[in-house]
């Protein structure tokens, strides 16, 4: 996984560094796996209200 993402200004001028195809996939990677923590949280929480 790559580390740095630019996320914040760091060139003169504000702009943004332009991502590279890693720091996309890196990024979209994350997003995933934050939707599956969320479904796995709710799942969770949904079987425990009904002990």
């Amino acid at each position: 996984m790559t580390t740095g993402v630019p996320l914040a200004p760091r060139v003169s001028g504000g702009e943004l560094p332009p991502w590279s195809r890693a720091d996309v996939a890196a990024l979209l990677e994350l997003h995933a796996a934050a939707g599956v923590l969320i479904d796995t949280r709710r799942t969770y929480d949904a079987v425990r209200r009904f002990r």
